[in-house]
């Protein structure tokens, strides 16, 4: 890498960087970072949770349309993220490199959650499909600008490997608190609509309304609750995004990390959208409303078994401590281990929820059971 590139601190000196760096994280500083991941969860998981019941079975886009309504934001997204990391690395504001995008990062992501759920009535499949497209593309555009900048803060907060353990403890909390609510968010839909003598269209842009001002609170606290530390990147060259992406691509750990997430969350999310359509149509009888509130117990237990299991994963990481080793094969374990999880859960829970013992239910068993094959 060039000397540039290698180049670091100029003016601050070293041992008050570090010092500050290993100071340890208030608990209000904790918090104003970790209650943003709430937003996170609305935008990762609110979106798919909403999309397939309120698009395809209340106002019937066709499902082709509807898997490219979804699948274009995430590849925007992908050109996004490195670029948006790459603005922020090299930003140098009166606020700080981080809070600015973060600011307004969080402003857009709110306003196009809200917006995408209130398509106005009786348009054809085109004029959905672009609604649904834009707003979409819109919000993911907020999202990449808030959620990187965002990352790279928490890491920031300190240098000590048990601080950030507590630190990404307190966001894995919240996120998971929002977890409670992400799947009672089609549920909700019904209710809000019966307030209003309407059905879950009329009750999805009240609910919309309702997640946009939540996002926006959460969302903005770190940019106006946290003072950004001192780092000994605020004084270096300008990296460029491809000297950015070399140095990523070199970092073996990263790569590693990166397939295990790739494999764990295209199981989950390969089993997520079979539940609704088999839990409304096979378990239920087609009645969504029903449905929509098995799903939401469903996703309140999962959420709960998370919960619970925060403080026990804190205890492993400060138990075991950041040992550096070359035997990988614990973590293909772990990934094995996820997806025969959800296998298990797929296969447990359509039964108990009244399911005969036609062939459905294995569909979800049959995706679950993806894992990798070596290790």
């Amino acid at each position: 890498m060039t000397s540039e590139v290698e180049a670091i601190h100029t003016s601050i000196p070293e041992d008050s960087i570090q010092a500050e760096l290993e100071v340890k994280v208030s608990l209000k500083d904790k918090v104003a970072w970790g209650v943003s991941s709430v937003s996170d969860q609305f935008v990762t998981n609110g979106i798919q949770t909403l999309a397939l019941p309120i698009y395809n079975l209340s106002l019937g886009l066709d499902p082709r349309l509807l898997g490219w309504g979804l699948a274009i934001p995430r590849i925007l997204d992908a050109v996004l993220d490195p670029a948006i990391g790459n603005f922020s690395d090299n930003a140098r504001t009166r606020w700080g490199r981080r809070r600015p995008f973060v600011f307004v990062g969080a402003i857009l992501l709110s306003v196009f959650f809200a917006l995408m759920w209130m398509p106005p009535r009786g348009w054809n499949h085109n004029w959905l499909f672009a609604y649904f497209l834009m707003t979409s593309m819109l919000c993911y555009f907020g999202y990449a600008v808030f959620v990187i900048p965002r990352g790279a803060m928490g890491i920031e907060l300190s240098s000590d490997y048990h601080e950030r353990t507590g630190i990404f403890a307190m966001n894995s909390f919240f996120a998971y608190l929002a977890g409670f609510l992400m799947p009672w968010l089609y549920n909700l839909s019904f209710q809000a609509g019966h307030l209003v003598n309407g059905d879950e269209l009329d009750g999805v842009g009240l609910v919309a309304i309702g997640c946009g001002v939540l996002m926006l609170v959460c969302a903005i606290s770190p940019a106006l609750f946290l003072r950004e530390r001192k780092s000994s990147h605020v004084q270096q060259s300008h990296i460029g995004l491809a000297d950015g992406f070399r140095m990523t691509l070199s970092n073996y750990p990263f790569i590693l990390m990166f397939f295990i997430v790739f494999l764990i969350l295209l199981a989950c999310f390969l089993v997520g959208p079979m539940n609704l359509y088999i839990s409304i149509d096979y378990v239920c009888g087609g009645d969504k409303e029903y449905g929509s509130k098995v799903g939401g117990w469903n996703g309140m237990v999962q959420g709960a078994v998370g919960l619970l299991a925060t403080p026990l994963i804190v205890w492993v990481a400060h138990r075991i401590g950041k040992k550096k080793h070359h035997d990988h094969r614990p973590a293909h374990r772990h990934v094995r281990l996820h997806f025969q999880l959800v296998a298990v859960h797929t296969e447990l829970s359509l039964p108990a929820a009244g399911a005969n013992s036609s062939g459905e239910h294995w569909i979800g068993l049959c995706l679950g059971s993806l894992r990798l094959h070596h290790g």
